[in-house]
């Protein structure tokens, strides 16, 4: 299967690849970093990853605010 390539809110990338059994996630902020994880499903996998952005994306605001 192809990867499921989508952006979400504020220059975040995600890519889900079904992988054998489960579901990889891979999450690339707008600054470079990436996240990823595996899943037991496609939904599940999507949900992970906007949490991963919306945790991240508050890492930076808050690490902008202290500087």
């Amino acid at each position: 299967m192809d990867d499921v390539q989508y952006a979400i809110s504020d220059g975040y990338r995600v890519a889900v690849v079904e992988a054998g059994e489960a579901w990889l996630w891979r999450l690339t902020t707008p600054g470079g970093r990436d996240a990823g994880g595996f899943a037991p499903d496609e939904r599940s996998a999507k949900r992970c990853a906007a949490f991963a952005a919306f945790t991240l994306s508050a890492f930076e605001r808050s690490s902008a605010r202290s500087v």
